[in-house]
C-alpha cells in the first residue's frame, strides 16, 4: 500500500493498488454487511448500543460459511467459563 498526504487532509491516506495484487475484499464485504444491517434491518442505531450491533455483525462475518452446527459449536466453545449476569450487562451501558 502506498501512503499519500492530500492537500485537504492532514492525515496520511492509504491507497490500494489492485494491479500489484493488493486487495481489501474482506473489509469491504464486512462494511457492506454492516451497511445492509443498518439500512435494511435496524434502520437506526443508538450510539449507546452501537458496539453491540457491530459485534453482532462481526460475529456473522467471521462465521460466514459455517454450517449452523459449526457456528453454534464455535459460539459454545467461546462461552466456556464465562458468565453473563443482568448486573454485569447493565454495567456495560
Amino acid at each position: 500500500m502506498s501512503t499519500q498526504a492530500t492537500g485537504t487532509c492532514p492525515i496520511a491516506h492509504e491507497t490500494v493498488c489492485h494491479s500489484v495484487g493488493e486487495y481489501v475484499n474482506g473489509i469491504e464485504s464486512f462494511w457492506a454487511l454492516l451497511k445492509r444491517a443498518w439500512v435494511g434491518t435496524h434502520h437506526w442505531w443508538s450510539k449507546r448500543h452501537c458496539f453491540r450491533y457491530v459485534a453482532e455483525y462481526e460475529h456473522r462475518h467471521n462465521t460466514f460459511g459455517l454450517s449452523g452446527e459449526g457456528a453454534i459449536g464455535r459460539l459454545l466453545q467461546q462461552a466456556v467459563g464465562k458468565r453473563l449476569t443482568y448486573a454485569s450487562l447493565c454495567e456495560l451501558v
